[in-house]
């Protein structure tokens, strides 16, 4: 196999790229710009949604929504309408942190970790939200990064640089 450019979207700050097999499509998220993107690699359409704060993770739901992890909290992003509806405000007080990267687990709970935005150690933390309450599993973490498990879901992998 040969790679190919397929999109040249020029990112600040890419993060969290991901495929959804039910909508076909892939999104990542543009962390400085406050931005995620949809492809449509049979359509060849980019979209682009502009939030109102930095953005550090946008997964795919099965109702076709996005979960994401601002700067303020997580929230549920609804491309068809672009509305935005916070479910957790979390480290809200805390503005100097944002949302990093994060993905779902097996059992559908939605994974992210924190960090400060000029990446001082020790100043973030990992939360799991299952659509009704938060809970905080780590603190004390520099940056979270490429969340993920084993295939017996018995391990939790996270990169911490």
């Amino acid at each position: 196999m040969t790679p190919t450019l397929v999109l040249d979207t020029k990112m600040t700050l890419g993060e969290g790229p991901v495929w959804n097999h039910l909508d076909h499509k892939f999104y990542c998220v543009d962390i400085q710009e406050k931005r995620i993107y949809s492809f449509d690699p049979v359509t060849d359409v980019l979209k682009k949604y502009t939030l109102p704060e930095k953005i550090g993770v946008a997964v795919p739901t099965i109702d076709g929504k996005l979960i994401v992890g601002l700067q303020d909290g997580i929230a549920v992003f609804n491309p068809e309408d672009t509305s935005l509806k916070y479910v957790a405000n979390i480290e809200k007080e805390v503005i100097e942190n944002r949302f990093n990267d994060g993905k779902c687990d097996a059992a559908g709970r939605f994974w992210a970790g924190t960090m400060h935005i000029n990446e001082l150690p020790g100043k973030g933390s990992l939360y799991s939200f299952d659509g009704r309450s938060v809970k905080k599993h780590l603190s004390g973490i520099s940056v979270s990064n490429g969340l993920d498990w084993s295939a017996d879901n018995k391990r939790f992998f996270m990169l911490i640089p």
